[in-house]
């Protein structure tokens, strides 16, 4: 959520309607928050502020039930995290100056990169089975397996020219779900041909009421 002077990660029960603010912070970038999959933890990017130079945006992760958030990792400017849990949650993935790192949660300090890229990536997502690798090239798609070593560059390829803002794994990491313009499309890895997925959003909005304008002059170009 936001208002004008701050944004905001808040929770809402859906059975009572009830949301509690989880953090604020003055207007400077996306929180881009993750459940973890027993929904009782949530990790995301919080900007600090620096003596000198712009925000940064960190890893935080936050405990619902106490209320506690704890830096994971610190940030730098140039950094486009999306950080998001393992499929046991058990530890964090995020990316960081172009490569992909993996935070283990209960090990302070040992998180490493899973990928030795020597082209740009962004906004990396892991698959729930830790399988594959997706992330951002401009608002192209790129795809990776995952295996024992970190993943090189040769090793990568594109799935899609567009939906690069827009993508995510299905929860049993077999396909991806992307967004171009309008349009949503499902991506089955095994097939290799994607599907478009039928949606159609209907936004009912009431008309406006008349407006009476006085003293208002028209200007007539026909001469």
């Amino acid at each position: 959520g936001s208002s004008c002077a701050a944004d905001a990660i808040v929770r809402v029960d859906l059975a009572t309607g009830r949301n509690r603010v989880l953090i604020s912070q003055p207007r400077t970038g996306r929180y881009q928050p993750a459940w973890s999959p027993d929904g009782t933890r949530l990790v995301y990017a919080y900007y600090e502020h620096r003596a000198h130079g712009p925000k940064v945006p960190c890893v935080y992760l936050a405990d619902l039930a106490s209320g506690k958030h704890r830096k994971l990792a610190d940030g730098n400017p140039h950094w486009t995290p999306s950080p998001h849990f393992s499929g046991d949650g058990k530890s964090v993935y995020f990316t960081a100056d172009g490569q992909v790192h993996r935070y283990p949660i209960e090990t302070p300090g040992a998180g490493q990169p899973i990928t030795e890229f020597t082209e740009f990536a962004a906004d990396a997502q892991v698959s729930p089975d830790g399988k594959r690798l997706a992330f951002r090239r401009n608002d192209e798609i790129w795809m990776a397996p995952l295996g024992a070593h970190r993943v090189r560059q040769d090793e990568t390829f594109r799935l899609s020219p567009r939906g690069g803002h827009n993508f995510a794994f299905t929860p049993d990491g077999t396909s991806l779900v992307y967004s171009t313009g309008a349009d949503v499309w499902l991506h089955p890895f095994e097939d290799g041909g994607r599907k478009q997925v039928p949606i159609q959003l209907k936004f009912s909005t009431e008309p406006p009421p008349p407006v009476l304008l006085r003293n208002v002059r028209v200007l007539d170009f026909k001469v």
